[in-house]
């Protein structure tokens, strides 16, 4: 007798959560239904600017790709330098104590 209503129990807990659940999801798809598709659908579709119309013509003046290669190119000898600078630091303090470490502290400056 009490394995049945333990069944039973389980069983309207079951439907009650499935229910709730159900609830939730209906809201949801409702709400989704309710809001625009898509609100930057003008903005950002890049087929119809006029810039990619002239993309190929200013290419031919400024070469883009070689611009791309080259800032990154410049990238990276500044965060090389700033590495060099704070390398550059940490061996000074390091090297600050005795009489050949100023000598190699001096030469580091």
């Amino acid at each position: 007798m009490s394995g049945a209503l333990i069944a039973l129990l389980c069983s309207i807990l079951i439907n009650f959560l499935a229910n709730v659940f159900s609830v939730v999801i209906e809201f949801i798809l409702i709400t989704q239904a309710m809001m625009p598709t898509d609100v930057f659908k003008g903005v950002l579709d890049i087929d119809t600017e006029l810039f990619t119309q002239w993309l190929p013509y200013v290419n031919w003046f400024v070469p883009l790709d070689y611009a791309v290669l080259l800032f990154g190119t410049f990238l990276d000898a500044y965060a090389s330098l700033i590495i060099f600078l704070y390398f550059k630091r940490i061996i000074r303090s390091i090297f600050s104590g005795g009489s050949i470490t100023k000598i190699i502290a001096e030469f580091l400056k």
